[in-house]
């Protein structure tokens, strides 16, 4: 068949679709991957120094650092999985500061400072850290539900 033909019969014709996204693969490089160290999770969306500064104290109060959680802000990484959060049995106490997951997990309620366990998980969602900062009464809610924690 020559070429004038094959435009004439294949002229409005589909023979071959090139795909033109990224493939899997690419977009799979472009997931960052959570890993569980610690058995404490803290989610942020932010953390301005401010923000830093009053987690900090958080911690310290309940004899926690830095160095013994597992921090995940999410501004710094969009892309992360949280899929593999929710049940990985190393990550036993989570605390979200204003990341709403309700829609993502829906066995986890948006009610602010609602102490909720998922098998050997407790989670507690509160405001994000900027809000309690500037809050008396949100600080004293956190630390009622943290007392129950740790």
């Amino acid at each position: 068949m020559n070429a004038r033909l094959a435009h004439f019969l294949f002229f409005q014709e589909v023979l071959y679709k090139v795909d033109t996204t990224e493939s899997s693969a690419e977009n799979d490089a472009n997931i960052a991957e959570f890993e569980a160290k610690h058995s404490t999770l803290v989610l942020s969306e932010t953390l301005s120094s401010e923000e830093a500064e009053l987690l900090e104290k958080i911690l310290s109060a309940v004899k926690l650092s830095f160095s013994s959680i597992d921090l995940i802000i999410l501004e710094k990484n969009p892309n992360i999985v949280l899929d593999n959060i929710i049940g990985n049995h190393i990550n036993t106490k989570i605390i979200n500061f204003g990341v709403d997951l309700s829609q993502i997990y829906p066995q986890f309620s948006s009610e602010l400072y609602l102490l909720q366990q998922k098998d050997a998980q407790i989670y507690l969602y509160a405001e994000n850290l900027s809000i309690i900062n500037k809050n008396a009464d949100s600080k004293k809610k956190l630390w009622a539900k943290l007392k129950n924690i740790y």
